[in-house]
């Protein structure tokens, strides 16, 4: 203990003489930690003296703890981290091979760096305070997690239909209601204000903010949580059958409910003067009966209810549309399509929820308030277009839905669309900055206008046999692509194409017909005509002449100077400038077979044609291409 006292007299010293020293080490309760000064933020460093049983204390001597990361040392079978952590290193734990169990007395989960795998050993099991809390640690990543056994401390006592089959407590601002069978119904005292109900909470009433139900109670009774317009959160339990008359009247702080699917009546007055109320969540294919439920006092809007896919008409007939608005779930992304963002690792993950069924993403809409902008789409996980780092689609997809991952800039690993997919919609990837490679299957038959514009990290992409045309600015803007192969089947390259692919200077073409380059018409007056290849491989106002090399088949040289032209040139204001010179490469001109590393390779630009093991590949800098476009 003195030395813990002397360690906070040297903090108020340094703070005193204007945080001379920025950054204090001290050891408490056998954990070692280090004090950052300036950011007032404390970091547990390690153990000493391989405790049995560790605790992460609430509070540092002046300081709150905010995030650790343990040392590799010998930990016991048990630790309790009652500090309120925010963030934990990748690792922290996973030396601990002694480590059984951690309880997490925070109700909110500290962000996991790294995985739950790579922090913590194999088999390790995570309690926390509460059914609610597990949710929200499973949500954010965590494995392994269960409420906490350890029996709440508080005030206690019986508040069942029968008596003692049901128990209540109360304990930091949440009330747990636990047992089995049915709640005894409570009187509401309309002659005292604020009007609540009598119930052996009601001492409580102006410091409940949480209401938990244990599983296995069938019945709220009437008035049980009326007047208690502090509480933010009510948890039904699987199981609940009925909720009684007024039981949550006048609950002015909640905002949403998730009904389980076992409920089957809502007695009258669930949303007595709850003028916060705005969504209910429920997978139940039968719908509840409302009885006379409905919103009071001349309220204007109706509340969004979240039903099971394909019963919006089922519920519709049921509770009817004058103070409800039905919609198909939140996380309802397609048919049989369903997406979770994981908060800790970035990652959004659309999956199937029925595995035997194909799937079908959606097609999201602009709501950008200026039209003339495409970023701002109706995408349900738009909302993290600029955190998610990664992105995971399900076999059995068959498309990727219009402006789907639109300006999801911050997505650092490569994309693999499913072998399934058919058509890649509008903008579907379009403004992805970040993303260094797509795969795209060979079933793919349509890649629609703007698919991958500005994709800018962009160092490869397939373009599968099937597609026959490259549609308008599909490419456009994906600066770090040095190199194109176009299958046979390609007839049709629309305009833009491949606009500002300044980093372009090779394309590999296998049809002996020339793929129609589409006219830019729609330019008009203000640049003039436009000649040959249009502005298929333009570089917006460059004065500089880029060359890009085009390997065509043998005997094609002709047809294609005729059919894409040498030079692109455009007139802007009357200034001629050069955008692009084309250099056809027809192996007829050097006796018939390009085969041979000699004839293949290219001194003047950067990708060059190599032979390894029999076969040959295209080589940019470090990295290998086949000659269908795939990064290897």
């Amino acid at each position: 203990m003195r030395k813990q006292i002397v360690f906070i007299a040297t903090l108020l010293c340094v703070a005193l003489s204007g945080y001379a020293q920025m950054v204090v080490k001290g050891k408490a309760g056998g954990v070692l930690y280090e004090v950052n000064l300036a950011q007032q933020k404390v970091t547990v460093l390690g153990v000493v003296d391989s405790p049995t049983e560790l605790t992460i204390p609430a509070t540092m001597p002046q300081f709150e703890v905010t995030e650790f990361a343990i040392d590799p040392s010998a930990v016991g079978s048990m630790m309790n981290v009652a500090a309120p952590i925010s963030a934990i290193a990748d690792g922290a734990f996973a030396a601990c091979s002694s480590l059984i169990s951690i309880t997490m007395e925070a109700v909110t989960p500290p962000t996991l760096s790294g995985t739950f795998a790579s922090t913590f050993p194999a088999g390790v099991i995570i309690y926390v305070p509460s059914n609610s809390a597990v949710t929200e640690y499973q949500e954010a990543g965590w494995q392994n997690v269960q409420a906490d056994a350890t029996p709440i401390s508080g005030p206690t006592g019986n508040c069942g239909a029968e008596g003692d089959n049901l128990t209540w407590t109360y304990a930091d601002g949440t009330l747990y209601i636990n047992g089995t069978g049915a709640m005894a119904d409570f009187t509401i005292d309309y002659t005292v204000l604020p009007y609540a109900a009598i119930t052996p909470w009601k001492q409580y009433l102006y410091s409940i903010t949480n209401i938990e139900l244990s599983e296995g109670i069938t019945y709220i009774g009437q008035g049980a949580f009326f007047g208690m317009d502090k509480v933010k959160k009510v948890v039904f339990p699987e199981g609940l059958i009925e909720i009684g008359d007024y039981a949550l009247g006048n609950c002015q702080g909640i905002k949403s409910f998730t009904f389980p699917s076992t409920l089957q009546t809502v007695g009258n007055g669930m949303f007595s003067n709850n003028y916060a109320i705005k969504e209910i969540e429920t997978n139940a294919t039968v719908p509840a009966d409302m009885k006379q439920n409905r919103l009071n006092n001349g309220a204007t809007f109706k509340i969004s209810v979240y039903v099971p896919e394909g019963y919006i008409s089922t519920y519709e007939d049921a509770w009817g549309t004058d103070y409800y608005e039905f919609y198909e779930p939140k996380d309802m992304c397609g048919a049989n399509l369903r997406w979770k963002y994981n908060a800790s690792t970035h990652a959004l993950t659309i999956y199937k929820f029925d595995e035997t069924k194909p799937a079908t993403m959606y097609n999201f809409q602009n709501i950008s308030d200026h039209p003339e902008f495409f970023n701002t789409p109706d995408a349900p996980w738009y909302q993290y277009h600029d955190e998610i780092s990664s992105i995971s689609l399900p076999e059995g997809l068959t498309n990727i839905g219009t402006m789907a991952f639109v300006n999801c800039s911050t997505v650092v690993s490569e994309v693999v669309i499913p072998s399934t997919v058919i058509y890649i919609e509008t903008l579907s990837f379009g403004y992805c900055h970040s993303i260094p490679h797509i795969e795209i299957p060979d079933g793919v038959q349509s890649i629609d206008a703007k698919a991958f514009i500005s994709c800018s990290s962009l160092d490869s992409i397939h373009i599968p046999a099937g597609i026959s045309t490259i549609k308008e600015s599909t490419f456009e803007y994906c600066s770090s692509l040095p190199y194109l192969y176009l299958p046979a089947t390609v007839q049709t390259i629309e305009r833009n194409a491949f606009n500002n692919c300044t980093n372009l200077v090779r394309i590999d073409v296998e049809s002996e017909i020339p793929a129609t380059i589409a006219s830019d018409d729609n330019l008009g007056g203000v640049y003039g005509a436009i000649s040959n290849g249009q502005r298929v491989f333009a570089r917006d106002f460059s004065n500089d002449l880029t060359d890009i090399e085009v390997y065509i088949p043998a005997g094609t040289k002709a047809a294609y100077e005729t059919s894409w032209g040498i030079e692109t040139a455009v007139d802007v204001f009357g200034m001629h400038q050069i955008q692009c010179r084309l250099n056809y490469h027809d192996p007829a001109d050097q006796g018939g077979d390009e085969t041979g590393i000699e004839s293949a390779q290219q001194s003047a630009v950067s990708v060059q044609k190599v032979l390894k093991n029999g076969q040959i590949f295209l080589q940019r800098g470090d990295n290998t291409y086949s000659l269908d476009g795939k990064k290897l």
